[in-house]
């Protein structure tokens, strides 16, 4: 489950309050382990803000079985956005949905590709990369292999062709290229599976974790060291851009 709201740091780095959206949509148990895990949060700043800061959160909550009986729940990754000021940060101008790759189409096959792009000073792509590939249902290791790599294939294909804003103003605007995370969702509408597939916001979604692979054209890899699959879909998620969480 993908929970998602807002969380404002005092210039300390400490939790001074947050807020998740729709909270009477999320079942009690997700918001007893998001206030046990919020609320004693340490975050560290680039540089030491003058006033409190704002940010929007998402968080990704797994439940696993323990015993066929209960549900274990985790909070295994969480992302930060400054939404306060548009202008300073990357944004798509077109997203543009690939085309259905055959293979998997053939297969009904339906997944999510996390994307991270070097975009240049032109808006444009200069390198992509997948993170890691989700897939909605479980098969043999090697053909979720050949899944994942052709839906891969086809999220690069498309979004070597996007075009983004970039920063007008702000302290990122003299950069001279800018690291995004990107989902990119492959749905075959499936009456089997999607009761759980997580469109409905407080609702679980069923689904294999791809592996991280590694980005070979990114220098610094401590910018990969959150979780993938914490972007929401349908955003664009600036890498670097935001305070880091210091607490395990």
């Amino acid at each position: 489950m993908l929970v998602t709201g807002q969380v404002e740091l005092n210039t300390d780095g400490t939790v001074r309050s947050y807020a998740l959206d729709k909270q009477d949509k999320l079942p009690a148990p997700v918001v007893d382990l998001v206030k046990r895990n919020v609320e004693s949060w340490k975050f560290q700043f680039a540089a030491t803000p003058e006033s409190v800061v704002t940010e929007t959160m998402s968080l990704r909550i797994v439940a696993k079985n323990t015993d066929g009986k209960h549900m274990a729940l985790a909070v295994t990754g969480v992302q930060f956005e400054d939404g306060s000021a548009y202008d300073d940060y990357v944004h798509s101008v077109d997203r543009q949905q690939p085309s259905y790759p055959s293979y998997s189409l053939h297969n009904k096959i339906s997944g999510r590709v996390y994307l991270l792009a070097k975009v240049g000073r032109d808006g444009k792509v200069a390198d992509v990369a997948a993170e890691q590939v989700n897939l909605r249902q479980s098969y043999a290791q090697t053909n979720m292999a050949l899944f994942r790599k052709d839906l891969t294939d086809a999220a690069v294909k498309a979004i070597r062709h996007w075009t983004f804003s970039t920063p007008t103003k702000g302290k990122w605007v003299d950069s001279p290229y800018w690291l995004v995370r990107i989902p990119v969702d492959f749905h075959i509408r499936n009456e089997n599976l999607d009761v759980n597939d997580g469109e409905q916001y407080g609702s679980w979604e069923i689904y294999m974790p791809g592996p991280r692979m590694d980005v070979p054209w990114l220098k610094d890899k401590r910018l990969i060291a959150d979780a993938a699959d914490t972007t929401p879909d349908g955003t664009t998620h600036q890498l670097g851009a935001s305070p880091q969480l210091a607490s395990p």
